[in-house]
């Protein structure tokens, strides 16, 4: 059986306002088309997340971002990422890929961080030339990963995925791609 299917399927139902994907293990709920995680069942736990928060405070990707020239000298503008566009990208027996996108124009500028996204929970896409797949959680694990000087900051020894080795993986910087030589 799919992992995701029509909304007639049950596996993978869309409504106006969730993505629920269902694995016969656990049942993910997301936002749409913001990419918000508002819900995950598992092992009879109805909800795994804090259901006293509101549902867009739950689960979510965010910056702090300011103008190139701030010449208000703040430390920053706090925006959760919240896409405008949903799409399945894969949907086999075995694999579910979703897209949760926004793109910016000018028109928002100084109301949106100035950035292109695409979450798709192992790959980042911030603008058309600057994509990736991403580490895994596993890779912070001791082995796999050496911690540096404070407990963000992670050198990557052993990766899952050998093509991350050397890299460091920070939970606030992945804009760019930082590599320790």
């Amino acid at each position: 059986m799919s992992p995701i299917s029509t909304i007639l399927g049950s596996h993978h139902e869309l409504f106006l306002l969730l993505v629920v994907i269902d694995n016969g293990i656990a049942q993910i709920t997301l936002s749409n088309p913001e990419g918000h995680l508002t819900g995950i069942q598992y092992n009879g736990i109805d909800n795994l997340l804090e259901v006293m928060n509101d549902e867009t405070n739950r689960g979510y990707w965010d910056v702090v971002w300011s103008p190139p020239v701030d010449t208000t000298k703040t430390k920053g503008t706090l925006e959760r990422l919240a896409g405008t566009t949903f799409e399945v990208i894969v949907e086999t027996e075995d694999q579910v890929e979703l897209s949760f996108s926004r793109t910016w124009n000018s028109s928002l500028e100084g109301k949106l961080v100035p950035l292109k996204f695409d979450k798709r929970f192992h790959y980042m896409a911030n603008s058309d030339d600057r994509q990736r797949y991403m580490p895994l959680p596993d890779d912070r694990l001791p082995g796999r990963g050496e911690v540096l000087a404070y407990p963000e900051a992670v050198l990557l020894v052993d990766p899952v995925e050998p093509e991350f080795k050397g890299e460091l993986m920070q939970d606030y910087q992945y804009l760019t791609v930082n590599k320790l030589h």
